[in-house]
């Protein structure tokens, strides 16, 4: 075993990959979170190889996961079709056609999964949860013991079949089921709360469910699933007062989160109640940290929306839930049914513009009218103020326009985040001491993996001193030039930090081009050479532009390092990092080294898709115009 840093496995080029290569591509995006450029890299695998049986079971069960079910059933009846005996397929596809509603292949399927060892356990307590559901609780006890016979540590399924033999009315062995996976795991909710239902005190139970009411839903989604649907309402409906609830900043209590109301109401209708109560309150509740997850839920809201169909919360939610599945058509149709009856909800705007931005090539200008829009209705949200400064740039719109979006912010102090933003605008249209002017008496929060101030104060100075030499008044840019890095007065971030800032390539470039704007030919080589020295491969465009000045890119010595910085880039964006925004910036300019000039404007205008961080979308702007 080679212990230490371990070489990074580099995947072929999507032309030379093979069938394994694809499956193994897709699997190593699933089990690092990307869930979306899964499902992208198995659609292409797809186009490459149509006929893989692997690649479209790995598609099919990866659909299930994204809730894309009527996708993941044509790629899984693909594989059955070819491999009847495939578990693994017959399994998941029972998942999508029970969420679809088509239980009698569910059934099948599960049926047909359940002969073979590797999905057995699984897919009896699936039927189990299917019998019960049906009004078969005795076939759903007899099939969830069949399920712990083959795993019988499995305190999900232990859970269930507690639930099951007190809904028989089996109240002793339920008791001693109980107290049997109670000793496996004390801490499962399903557990604790059939404790309660059984007789038992657990007082500590209701402030660890109302300290996020997520916990609140799973607890009753686990009951839905069996069709308990009287103990998932009495769990919904439960109000509990806030004393000994610990919860993050923003969470509100289950009865104040709509989601819950909205399952409440649902399950009232499956009570045969009417459900239009709770469905109306949930209507009337904040979505602030809100984030839709559950498959029960595509079945809760579009029930909310059959009996209400101007419901403009149901349709907010049910577009954050198909957005988390990567579907954005269908996200941007429903909120904008969403918008047309009630504009002022939080954040709607923010994510239409986003989905907009980031979603579409051609989304720019729509999404900066959705980003407009939403000043009006949500002001302090300061994402809209960041995504209309991303859109004006990628409309490649002047630095006039994004300062007159940015000082349409209506609080003060203004946020951090658009503090720079709007400090680096001012500088490109050249009114420096406005910019100048947002930094004093205020402190500047650090933000992991953000951006620095010091970055942007160092950035302001730079293009400040630039454009007095340019002017020809070259003491004053001379003298700012002098104290790059020092210590200011008023500025107490400048005390420190500073050095590594000033010497990395980019800065030491511009300072030569700065020294040769003011005629000190001999200060602008030695910037150059120091930029020229440095080696991080992220800078190596700059690094190569510092070479070509001193007439010195030698292009034997230089085309292999340009190369290795691209792969690296690419590497560094496919592997995921803290600094997309940057590794794109700098991909971008080492393409354009290269003398690949469309792909690297290309690679510069994407990066204003991407989060703002270490100033990648300031370098953007200005590598385009440099252009």
């Amino acid at each position: 075993m080679k212990t230490g840093p371990q070489a990074p496995y580099v995947f072929p080029p999507p032309e030379r990959r093979s069938e394994g290569d694809w499956l193994e591509l897709g699997r190593y995006q699933e089990l690092n979170g990307k869930q979306l450029e899964a499902h992208d890299a198995y659609a292409a695998a797809l186009a490459a190889f149509p006929e893989s049986v692997a690649l479209r079971r790995a598609a099919g069960r990866q659909a299930v996961g994204l809730q894309r079910y009527a996708e993941a059933v044509a790629h899984l009846e693909s594989v059955v079709a070819r491999a009847s005996n495939d578990g693994e397929a017959l399994y998941y596809l029972g998942l999508a056609q029970d969420a679809l509603g088509q239980t009698q292949r569910a059934r099948f399927a599960w049926d047909q999964a359940a002969t073979l060892p590797a999905t057995r356990a699984a897919s009896l307590l699936q039927l189990a949860a299917l019998a019960a559901r049906e009004g078969e609780p005795r076939d759903g006890l007899r099939l969830v013991r069949e399920s712990l016979a083959v795993a019988p540590r499995a305190t999900r399924a232990g859970g269930i079949e507690v639930a099951l033999l007190r809904r028989n009315s089996q109240t002793q062995e339920a008791k001693a089921r109980l107290r049997h996976w109670l000793s496996e795991d004390p801490a499962d909710s399903l557990l604790r709360h059939e404790g309660v239902l059984l007789g038992a005190a657990d007082p500590s139970l209701w402030p660890h469910l109302a300290s996020d009411p997520e916990r609140v839903l799973a607890l009753a989604a686990d009951y839905m699933t069996l069709g308990l649907w009287e103990d998932a309402r009495g769990l919904l409906a439960r109000s509990d007062a806030a004393k000994g609830v610990v919860s993050e900043p923003g969470a509100v209590l289950p009865q104040d989160y709509p989601l819950v109301a909205y399952y409440r109401g649902y399950c009232e209708e499956r009570l045969g109640r009417s459900g239009r109560e709770s469905f109306a309150l949930a209507s009337r509740q904040s979505t602030r940290y809100v984030f839709p997850n559950r498959r029960e839920t595509l079945l809760v809201l579009r029930r909310a929306l059959e009996t209400t169909p101007g419901d403009a919360t149901a349709h907010f939610l049910l577009g954050s839930l198909f957005l988390a599945g990567g579907q954005a058509q269908e996200a941007l149709d429903e909120w904008e049914k969403a918008r047309a009856a009630d504009p002022r909800i939080p954040v709607l705007h923010r994510n239409v513009g986003l989905t907009l931005l980031y979603g579409r090539k051609d989304g720019a200008a729509e999404a900066l009218r959705a980003f407009e829009e939403g000043m009006s209705a949500d002001p302090t949200n300061v994402e809209l103020y960041q995504g209309a400064d991303q859109a004006l740039s990628l409309l490649g719109r002047g630095a006039d326009e994004r300062i007159a979006v940015l000082t349409r912010y209506p609080a003060q102090p203004l946020p951090t985040a658009l503090v720079y933003k709007l400090a680096l605008a001012l500088a490109e249209a050249g009114r420096f001491a406005e910019a100048e002017a947002l930094f004093p008496g205020r402190f500047f929060p650090r933000e992991e993996f953000g951006t620095n101030v010091r970055q942007v104060y160092l950035e302001l100075k730079l293009r400040e001193a630039i454009a007095l030499a340019r002017a020809g008044r070259t003491a004053e840019a001379q003298a700012l030039a002098a104290a790059f890095g020092r210590p200011v007065a008023g500025f107490d971030f400048t005390n420190d930090g500073m050095k590594a800032l000033v010497e990395a390539p980019r800065f030491q470039y511009y300072c030569g081009e700065l020294q040769a704007l003011l005629g000190n030919d001999a200060a602008a080589r030695e910037h150059w050479r120091k930029a020229e020295a440095g080696r991080d491969l992220r800078q190596a465009a700059f690094a190569y532009r510092a070479a070509q000045r001193l007439a010195d890119a030698n292009e034997a010595v230089w085309r292999p390092r340009l190369e290795a910085a691209l792969a690296e880039a690419d590497t560094y964006l496919f592997r995921g990092g803290h600094y997309p925004g940057l590794a794109t910036c700098s991909r971008g300019l080492l393409l354009r080294a290269l003398g690949r000039a469309a792909e690297a404007d290309e690679a510069l205008r994407q990066v204003f898709t991407l989060p703002d961080k270490g100033l990648p979308h300031h370098m953007a702007r200005l590598a385009l115009q440099e252009r």
